[in-house]
């Protein structure tokens, strides 16, 4: 069972909508931080790199993303992108 999901919109459209995980590596303005079960809710400004999100068979999605904004909200992260880029799925 996941523990939250993955939304990530660019304005082109949207990348991905009610992505289930168990685990995200985001990379923001001032750092890399890494989302589990229970995080405490935040906004950051999201920085350019690779966003990997993990689940709990074993399955593990990575996406370029550049600019924008990171939303850790409840059982939702949202992810608002300038661009964004499937990597593996």
């Amino acid at each position: 069972m996941s523990n939250f999901k993955l939304n990530i919109f660019t304005p082109e459209g949207i990348v991905l909508k009610g992505h289930n995980c168990d685990e995200l590596i985001i990379p923001t303005s001032t750092g890399i931080i890494n989302v589990l079960k229970d995080h405490t809710h935040i906004l950051s400004e999201l920085g350019t790199g690779t966003l990997v999100a993990k689940s709990g068979n074993g399955e593990r999605n990575s996406f370029k993303v550049s600019k924008g904004l990171c939303k850790v909200l409840g059982d939702t992260v949202t992810i608002l992108a300038k661009t964004s880029e499937v990597l593996t799925k």
